[in-house]
């Protein structure tokens, strides 16, 4: 029989047999080669990464990296002053390094919204020696799209950083106030001799994220936000407080700058580049008039996902033309309006109804309130049910009481037309569960069950006709 093997005499030295059969497997000749030493720990041959950034930060004073990952990139940094200068300054024994981690590791940047990012950022600021920030991730996890230019914006807008009035009190005292009332901000200064400085709160702060915290203190049954705030700073400040609950904020503005062609720098453009979900700019030349308030009071009645914001009529409010120009500039078009639609026979309705980051407001309502039954259905389950049990049939319990709701909700929604026509599309419901040989023993043992999923598709709506037709 012959299979291919080479004589024991002749194989050579240092291979294995499983290696020998690899090589003649190639049509090699195991002859040619010569197993080489093991070597467990040999010279990388690939350099860490961001090793370029660390450098070009080294070399210019005054210049900070923010980095969205672990705190590993600290041994990175170490190769600067290792193997390049000596004198670096990227860390500082100190603590006030020139390059920042979030201490995140790959999993929690993604789960992120970048607030880790933020509050570094801001904490930089402090700095007197910061002059230029870098941001940027580790390379695994910049697939994620966290949006690191609006993390930026929310630091260098101008909302965020309204201007102060200092006052001198006595020799060596002032008092420092912000120019709008309520919007919170951060003091710091230096003495050009050394002496030291002591800061002391005359006045507490109270606007709105006090307001905020005191109505939640008070109750949390509530879902929609709408102010007399008017100014950019306020907006921008309760618009940043909205995002991180499931509520929404409709803010009203008459921000001339909205109807300047190329000028961005309205609440309404400055809103959506930071990309918000919960927060939706309502235009009116008249700040007295409550167009957020007439739209909150029309909507939030009819059952979530059934509705659309745009198209509506709002009783005790005025609508207006806006010029050729306004209509034409970008910034103006992330503003929703209450326009004359026609204004030959007075006719005034609301525009498109979205959110600054451009999702229309009746999907953000319709998906809360999907969360919200499902929470409170399957909570009914548990708490009705004498004992759900920890079977593959307690498990298919879990699955019907969701697909039920979800059934449930695309016929709430569909305004009496059916169940195919609601917020939902019932034909495309999806609902699967794991089998109980399918769960960890640990979630066995913590009596969880979990795998349930879920999916659907949804169902916008028609916001406009185009019609073409032939006269003859």
């Amino acid at each position: 029989m012959i299979d291919g093997a080479l004589p024991r005499t002749r194989m050579p030295a240092g291979l294995e047999p499983a290696q020998l059969r690899a090589v003649a497997a190639l049509g090699l000749d195991p002859r040619a080669f010569t197993a080489l030493p093991e070597e467990r720990f040999g010279v990388p041959f690939r350099f860490p990464y961001h090793l370029g950034l660390y450098m070009a930060v080294n070399a210019i004073p005054g210049c900070f990296a923010v980095i969205d990952g672990p705190d590993c990139i600290y041994r990175k940094a170490e190769w600067i002053h290792g193997k390049h200068d000596l004198c670096s300054t990227l860390l500082d024994v100190g603590g006030r390094h020139r390059v920042v981690s979030t201490l995140m590791h790959s999993a929690e940047v993604i789960k992120s919204k970048g607030e880790a990012v933020v509050k570094r950022l801001r904490r930089i600021g402090q700095l007197p020696e910061a002059e230029l920030v870098l941001v940027n991730s580790m390379p695994h996890v910049q697939i994620i799209g966290t949006q690191y230019d609006a993390l930026i914006a929310e630091v260098e807008d101008p909302g965020f950083t309204e201007p102060v009035s200092a006052t001198t009190v006595s020799p060596g005292v002032f008092d420092v106030t912000a120019d709008v009332a309520g919007i919170p901000f951060i003091a710091g200064a230096t003495s050009p001799g050394g002496t030291d400085l002591t800061f002391e709160t005359t006045t507490a702060n109270v606007g709105i994220e006090q307001d905020l915290t005191a109505i939640k203190a008070e109750t949390t049954d509530w879902y929609l936000l709408s102010g007399d705030w008017r100014t950019t700073p306020e907006i921008l400040l309760a618009a940043s407080l909205i995002e991180t609950d499931e509520r929404i904020y409709l803010a009203q503005t008459s921000d001339a700058n909205a109807q300047t062609v190329g000028n961005l720098t309205d609440v309404g453009s400055l809103l959506a580049q930071l990309g918000y979900l919960r927060t939706s700019a309502w235009y009116s030349p008249t700040d007295t008039q409550g167009v957020t308030d007439a739209i909150a009071g029309l909507m939030l009645p009819t059952v979530p996902g059934s509705e659309t914001w745009a198209n509506k009529l709002l009783s005790s409010v005025t609508g207006f033309v806006p010029s050729s120009s306004a209509l034409a500039s970008k910034n103006y078009s992330w503003l929703e309006r209450y326009v004359a639609l026609a204004p030959p026979n007075g006719l005034t309705a609301t525009k498109q109804g979205k959110v600054a980051s451009g999702t229309y407001l009746d999907i953000i309502r319709g998906r809360d309130y999907v969360k919200q039954q499902l929470q409170i259905a399957l909570a009914r389950l548990l708490l009705t049910t004498g004992a759900v049990r920890y079977t593959d049939q307690g498990g298919d319990q879990g699955r019907a009481t969701i697909k039920t709701t979800l059934e449930r909700i695309a016929e709430e929604t569909s305004s009496g037309a059916g169940a195919e026509n609601g917020f939902l599309l019932v034909d495309t419901i999806r609902v699967t569960t794991p089998s109980r040989s399918q769960q960890a023993a640990a979630d066995r043992a913590d009596r969880i069950w979990r795998g349930l999923k879920f999916s659907f598709t949804l169902q916008g709506a028609i916001h406009a006709f185009d019609v073409n037709g032939i006269i003859n």
